[in-house]
């Protein structure tokens, strides 16, 4: 049965839990110590303390000591505080040690704790509880009985302990690593296969939980000293398949093929009919064979750290040349026919010779290419002659080959051979081709420079090398690529057909990325006044690596979570990285090439300067120092009367500096009813700070800041003014509605923002559901911040006499209705009224008027002050209104024959300016 690696784990812990058990009840470990804390056989077999355990905590271990004089039975009654407030530390798991020995107990409620000692002697015990440093006390144990001790503890500090996850030299991501003490600390690795957690001061064991890996890791242990740490946690392989690979088996042009062999290490599996397959491997680097009846064996290689999906494999079509691969030269070949029905073991041999002055010479140890056409594919395979010149070439079916044959320095051979036994003699003749010279000079930005060539001709001839900065080549003629090649430059790479001396000069270019966005295209985004003059690096090999460097600062500690930029310096081209330091103060950066690098931090407040030779994934650390800083003060304020901002939220996020291109923020901010306050602690640098609140004008202002310094602005508000001159109450409406609103004297000042309004006025309130009289649409914007309305109504009155009326029953009796009709056919009074008083009616328990009504609805009067307040009524002519006068005839009321009215209009329209 295979374990999962979360399943050890569990397992450890409990062993170390189970163990502690047996501690307590001073039973001996069955299999020994489970922790690797290293106790001389002699002090084992003593008896130090009731409940004695193992001082599987490593406390004090190498600090304290204990020599028996002999037996006895004492109890020590503890009181364990805090140093700092004086507070007891209540229910607090407390170890007490000496060297490899220890017993552990609990404070209770009040701090208070107890332990027994059954030796008499001169001791010095460790005291440790959880999250404070460990304290240590002398003791001079005389005989049996008790003795009482207050223990102050100081808390401890949190020290940062940061790495890699590693198997091999591959960081290995997602980790989970647990650090085993009294209070146990889980963290993991992120994508980078980088941790980091923070520890109090002490011994922890450390437990690895990653499918495929062992739960054991290196270093087994760590000890946290009062100081932050950098260690890499090695990983080694479980060797259980406990990963899954998964794809599909394809031919040269993608399509799956069904029923393939997919194998690893012994085990197989057979893809399905859509060819795809699924096998179980074990971590690390891996190589899956897939086969299948008409193929040529493909391989690929895979590095398992998690499971894996599209890992597809292809198949070369399958030659019928032993050891033969497929080519794509494209020779234009006529095919062989073979017969593939007999699949056999045939071999073509013979003797290779070359033609000089019309004597032949044997061809020694030379390569020589055998390209063939088959089936629609070509193929080749390359053979070495001995040092007769003698050649072997293995076929798999018998029938004609054509075959096209080629070696350095020789005219190609044109030969059909047939093959129809086990073996075949063929001899060759090849004919020399001239030599001639390829001369090649290398620069670079400073000039001549060592380089790696290679030429290749075919799949018979390449030869590697290294120069200086010229080589002079002789070579037979033909057709050649040349590579020239150089760590940190773009490679060159050309074709030369060789048909006389040539002679050519490379320049190399630097690449434009040295790793994970370090390039040269980053802009310079950290304020500075010039540019840094940086050393250049040295580029060894390409290859990946990760540094995690911790900045430390020798006044405030790391630098935690802090934007920097990193500037260097390869072959003239400057390249930068603009990053983040972690929680923890540390940066991880990624490198394309190890090599030794000089590199250059800017914080805004620090800087620092970085050797290091990179060989390979690693951490540091390097000491920052304080950049010169001047003060600024921003004052932000509100010259209106009428807006104030305290009416706003106010938010630091509202002002940006240099448009947020770097991490800048005020290092302290206030406000009050009209103003917000900034400071800042910058470098020397041109600044533009922007502030956006919705309610004012964007503020942008731009200072080059090079001393203590400091100023006042003022902010623009939107602003919606609205002053009223009409002698009429009123109303109005504004639309999208605002959310803030100051009335001073006839003023209505509304706090407004960028954006297309409606003003809408009513001379009554009631009016406002229906269509206004008036509207007048404007913009807000940088340009118009402010909107002034003035809203004015011309008011007039006029006596009219109605006597026009007629009687209407009425419930109750004895009340007489007498209704009273209003039509304006002369046009005498303007169509807008506003309200209407009466002046010739008695008002008391026998007389009264009840009811004013019009087509566009009833009004009741308003008896106490002798008036009805109506809306706007649009009196247009030959509208009727009927005013309905009640009176009581039996108390001796009697009709009137008219009834006298006062109308309050308007002449004109509503103004608004």
């Amino acid at each position: 049965m295979t374990l999962s690696p979360r399943y050890v784990a569990l397992i450890i812990v409990g062993v170390v839990i189970f163990s502690s058990l047996f501690s307590i009840a001073n039973i001996g470990y069955p299999t020994g110590n489970p922790v690797h804390v290293k106790i001389k056989k002699e002090q084992q077999n003593i008896t130090l303390f009731a409940n004695q355990t193992l001082n599987k905590y490593s406390v004090g271990i190498s600090n304290t000591y204990f020599v028996p004089s002999g037996n006895a039975t004492i109890k020590v009654n503890g009181y364990a505080y805090n140093a700092t407030s004086s507070k007891p530390l209540e229910n607090f798991p407390i170890v007490v040690a000496a060297y490899g020995l220890a017993t552990q107990t609990n404070t209770n409620m009040k701090g208070e704790f107890h332990f027994t000692v059954l030796k008499t002697g001169n001791a010095k015990l460790a005291f440790f509880v959880p999250g404070y440093n460990v304290e240590y006390h002398n003791f001079d144990f005389l005989s049996s009985g008790s003795l009482n001790i207050s223990v102050a503890f100081q808390p401890s500090s949190k020290y940062v302990i940061s790495g890699f996850t590693l198997y091999g030299n591959t960081s290995i991501p997602h980790v989970g690593l647990t650090f085993y003490s009294m209070n146990s600390v889980y963290t993991f690795s992120n994508s980078d296969g980088y941790y980091s957690a923070l520890l109090y001061n002490g011994t922890y064991t450390v437990a690895v939980e990653k499918p495929g890996f062992s739960s054991i890791a290196s270093p087994q242990q760590v000890t946290v000293s009062g100081e932050n740490m950098a260690v890499n946690i090695s990983l080694t392989s479980s060797g259980q398949r406990a990963f899954n690979v998964s794809g599909f088996v394809v031919n040269q042009i993608g399509i799956p093929v069904p029923y393939a062999t997919v194998s690893f290490s012994g085990f197989d599996v057979t893809s399905n009919s859509t060819g795809h397959y699924s096998i179980a491997v074990s971590a690390g680097y891996d190589i899956l064979i897939a086969t299948a009846p008409g193929y040529g064996a493909g391989s690929r290689d895979v590095y398992v750290k998690s499971n894996m999906s599209n890992v597809n494999i292809t198949l070369p079509p399958e030659s019928p040349l032993v050891g033969g691969k497929a080519t794509s030269q494209n020779y234009q070949l006529n095919s062989s026919n073979l017969n593939y029905s007999s699949n056999g073991n045939y071999t073509i041999e013979g003797y290779a010779y070359f033609n000089s002055s019309g004597l032949k010479f044997p061809l020694s140890n030379k390569e020589i290419e055998f390209v063939m056409k088959s089936e629609g594919d070509e193929f080749y395979v390359v053979n070495t002659t001995n040092d007769e010149g003698h050649y072997a070439v293995s076929v798999k079916y018998p029938g004609l080959y054509v075959f096209y044959i080629l070696t350095s320095g020789y005219y190609p051979l044109n030969l059909s051979i047939y093959v129809k036994q086990s073996q075949t003699h063929k001899n060759l003749l090849f004919s020399p081709v001239s030599s001639r010279y390829l001369n090649i000079s290398v620069s670079d930005y400073y000039g001549p420079a060592s380089f790696n060539i290679t030429v290749a001709e075919g799949h018979y001839y390449e030869k590697n090398m290294s120069a200086n900065n010229y080589e002079n080549l002789t070579l037979p003629e033909g057709t050649y690529n040349i590579t020239i090649s150089k760590v940190g430059y773009y490679s060159q790479q050309f074709n030369v057909s060789l048909t006389s001396n040539e002679t050519f000069s490379v320049n190399l270019k630097p690449v434009n990325s040295l790793g994970n966005d370090i390039n040269e295209n980053v802009p310079v985004e950290v304020p500075l006044t010039s540019y840094p003059q940086v050393s250049s690096s040295t580029l060894s090999a390409q290859k990946q690596v990760k540094v995690g460097i911790l900045f430390k600062s020798k006044n405030s500690g790391p630098l935690r979570d802090l934007e920097y930029e990193m500037f260097m310096n390869f072959s003239g081209k400057n390249y930068r990285m603009l990053g983040y330091t972690n929680s923890s103060g540390t940066a991880l950066i990624n490198f394309g090439y190890t090599g030794y690098y000089n590199l250059y931090f800017l914080f805004l407040d620090y800087y620092a300067n970085l050797s290091l030779n990179i060989t390979g994934n690693t951490n540091t650390s390097v000491n920052a120092s304080q950049r010169v800083v001047y003060n600024y003060g921003l004052t932000l304020y509100n010259y209106s009367n009428y807006f104030k901002l305290s009416n706003e939220t106010i938010s630091n996020r509202t002002l940006s500096v240099n448009n947020d291109s770097f991490q800048i923020e005020p290092t302290k901010s206030s406000e009050n009813a009209t103003s917000v306050s900034f400071a800042f602690s910058l470098p020397e640098y041109n600044y533009t700070f922007t502030y956006q609140n919705k309610s004012f004008v964007t503020f942008n202002m731009t200072v080059h800041l090079h001393s203590n310094s400091s100023s006042m602005n003022a902010l623009t508000p939107y602003l919606i003014i609205i002053k009223n001159e009409s002698a009429i109450g009123w109303s109005f409406s504004l639309l999208p509605a605002l959310h803030s609103m100051k009335v001073k004297n006839t003023l209505i000042v509304l706090g407004a923002f960028a954006s297309s309004y409606t003003f809408s006025p009513f001379i009554n309130y009631y009016d406002e559901n229906n269509t206004p009289l008036y509207k007048k649409d404007f913009v807000l914007n940088t340009t118009n911040p402010q909107e002034n309305i003035t809203f004015n109504v011309t008011n007039e009155v006029k006596q009219i006499s109605l006597t026009d009326y007629e009687y209407k029953s009425h419930s109750p009796i004895p009340y007489i209705v007498e209704v009273f009709y209003w039509n304006d056919t002369s046009g005498s009074v303007p169509e807008y009224i506003h309200n209407i008083s009466f002046t010739n009616i008695k008002i008391n328990a026998s007389y009264m008027l009840t009811n004013i009504t019009a087509p566009w609805g009833s009004y009741f009067y308003n008896s106490s002050n002798g008036y009805a307040n109506l809306p706007i009524i649009d009196f247009e002519n030959g509208t009727s209104i009927e005013f309905e006068y009640d009176f009581n005839s039996y108390e001796g009321a009697v009709p009137i024959s008219s009834l006298n009215i006062t109308v309050q209009y308007y002449t004109t329209e509503i103004e608004v300016i």
